[in-house]
């Protein structure tokens, strides 16, 4: 019972900590050294538990959710590196992509736009929509979409 106590509280906080890198509403926090923005429209038709994103070459995995039902942007704050999106989770079923996925290189101290996520059952696909996620951006922080994206965020 004790053991069972012990990993059950390290998974909580190791799923915390993989969420920290998420940009939160109005605080755009300044990039360091080998740092840049990860920017991502989901558009699902249902409410998910969470998006993982996965760098390659690390490891590194990041959880966007719980996804209300709707077209939302999330932008990430991340080390460099190629990152995918990596699995899917909804209510009562998941999507794994081991073969590498939706996938975008994140630069150093750029934002790299990796698309518009539209999750459907039983299949998901990727579109650019970035005119849309500019918009999203623009809304939800106007300085980061100013400095990285510029024209269309005024």
């Amino acid at each position: 019972m004790k053991n069972s106590l012990i990993i059950i509280t390290i998974l909580i906080l190791q799923s915390c900590s993989m969420n920290q890198k998420l940009v939160k509403q109005g605080t755009p926090l300044p990039l360091k050294e080998n740092e840049g923005y990860l920017g991502l429209t989901i558009n699902a038709v249902e409410s998910l538990s969470a998006i993982t994103i996965k760098n390659t070459e690390t490891g590194s995995k990041h959880l966007i959710g719980p996804i209300s039902y709707g077209i939302h942007q999330y932008t990430l704050l991340l080390t460099a590196g190629e990152y995918c999106i990596s699995r899917v989770d909804a209510h009562g079923y998941h999507f794994d992509y081991n073969n590498g996925g939706f996938c975008v290189y994140l630069e150093e101290g750029e934002m790299n736009y990796l698309g518009e996520l539209a999750v459907r059952t039983p299949l998901s696909y990727l579109n650019q929509r970035f005119t849309r996620y500019r918009k999203l951006m623009n809304r939800d922080y106007p300085e980061l979409c100013n400095k990285y994206i510029g024209k269309g965020c005024e």
